[in-house]
């Protein structure tokens, strides 16, 4: 996996418009190496994206997703109750 997300590295850069196809392109490409190695590419989509993330952004997403999903089983179980 460290080799797909380290290629894709380069190619997050922001760039001009005139370079986006090309960018895109081998985004594209990257994915497709990915998924011909066995990779889900939804699964490594986000894991690039959480990747460009810094540490304080990803902590606090990960946070909020716990407290989310912790307020879901709470929902769940009380239904279940009814």
């Amino acid at each position: 996996m460290a080799q797909y997300t380290t290629k894709s590295s380069p190619l997050d850069a922001p760039t001009s418009p005139e370079r986006n196809p090309i960018f895109g392109q081998a985004m594209k490409e990257v994915y497709l190496e990915g998924k011909g190695s066995g990779f889900y590419v939804k699964t490594l989509r986000e894991v690039i994206r959480v990747r460009k993330q810094d540490q304080k952004e990803r902590d606090e997403q990960e946070t909020l997703v716990e407290v989310y999903l912790q307020a879901i089983k709470g929902a769940s179980s009380v239904a279940k109750a009814a």
